[in-house]
């Protein structure tokens, strides 16, 4: 029998066009192409576990197997690498500081000199921009944005002003695929921020500063950077994205979930499929619900409407290829690993977790 390949992807890495992730259509294991060397990293609260990702989706650890900047730099809740795969950054909550670190050949993280920065009043979340010449991190108990600049070294210096004001309670950020627009979810405030991105990487809030989203938190930007999807409590608000960076809810405006306590959203590189993190009060086998995308960015759930990972999914990521899931479990500290099938279900891999000291947050890259 003659294999045909679906779902597959195109991307552009150091300026050469690659395809990945070929999925076998007469029933054989998905795998991606080899010559791509791709790296998951994950936030554990005490740590960065560091994996490559084998040809058939599978999380293998680095040499070490995780990394801690400094003694002082414990509290690692959060992980952004960048596009390019050179650099790496850590909110370290407890702290109040950003780690920086190169990605070495291999993918392990080394940390740079000076291995860490001042942040702000307890940093949970760190974005860069796609060109890797800017990192803002969220400092949740000063309701402000930092804002850096990235030296040629992959150091951090502070802009001027260094901060801008949010909301309260600031929880996750996220940058739309061009680097113009950076949206922050405010849970208690129950509100998305909007900020347009200037040349100079400062920050300037949109005519409309806020939209209004219940908890909100965890949201993603679909890759062609036209729709916003943003967890609530119980259901996931779905935006349009204008060419000024403002958000329209879509009709309907929210999709109700599979349960409550809803975590993080994340979006197939292909845009087709979207998958949302129930924290679902914290249990074991706590659900993954996965939709469809169309054509105009609403959601439409999928048969089934969820899948079972760990305890309490707070992150989830898509890989590269768009062939595998993977979800981090708080309450477990574990890593679900599952297989994306052309139709965007989801089935578990085998083994189907990786188990770490905490899971709280992941990022992926690729050279």
């Amino acid at each position: 029998m003659t294999k045909e390949y679906k779902h597959s992807q195109l991307f552009t890495l150091g300026g050469l066009i690659i395809g990945i992730g070929l999925t076998p259509a007469c029933g054989g294991v998905s795998t991606k192409v080899s010559n791509v060397a791709e790296f998951v990293y994950v936030a554990t609260g005490s740590s960065i576990a560091q994996f490559s990702v084998d040809s058939h989706g599978q999380l293998s650890p680095l040499s070490p197997a995780t990394v801690v900047t400094t003694p002082s730099a414990t509290n690692n809740v959060w992980v952004a690498a960048s596009k390019d795969a050179k650099y790496a950054y850590t909110a370290d909550k407890a702290q109040g500081t950003v780690s920086q670190y190169s990605i070495s050949g291999t993918g392990a993280l080394v940390p740079l000199n000076p291995p860490t920065v001042p942040s702000g009043n307890k940093p949970v979340s760190v974005v860069i921009t796609p060109d890797t010449k800017f990192v803002y991190s969220l400092n949740q108990n000063d309701n402000k944005i930092k804002q850096f600049s990235v030296g040629a070294d992959g150091t951090l210096t502070a802009l001027v002003p260094a901060t801008i004001n949010t909301d309260t309670n600031g929880q996750t950020m996220v940058i739309s695929p061009d680097g113009k627009f950076l949206y922050a979810t405010c849970f208690a405030s129950g509100v998305i921020d909007a900020y347009s991105i200037a040349t100079n990487g400062q920050l300037t809030a949109l005519t409309v500063p806020s939209y209004s989203v219940t908890f909100a938190i965890g949201a993603a930007i679909s890759p062609d950077g036209k729709y916003l999807y943003c967890p609530s409590a119980s259901d996931t608000a779905q935006f349009s994205i204008s060419a000024s960076g403002a958000l329209t809810p879509l009709s309907p405006s929210t999709v109700a979930g599979t349960g409550v306590g809803n975590s993080s959203f994340a979006v197939t590189p292909d845009g087709k499929h979207g998958y949302l993190g129930v924290f679902n009060g914290g249990i074991p086998g706590s659900p993954v619900d996965q939709y469809s995308i169309g054509a105009t960015g609403k959601l439409t759930a999928l048969a089934p409407t969820s899948v079972a990972a760990g305890n309490a999914p707070q992150w989830i990521l898509a890989e590269l290829s768009g062939n595998y899931l993977y979800v981090a479990n708080q309450n477990d500290g574990t890593v679900s690993e599952f297989q994306i099938a052309a139709d965007g279900t989801l089935s578990a891999e085998s083994p189907a977790f990786v188990t770490l000291t905490g899971a709280l947050n992941m990022s992926v890259t690729a050279r």
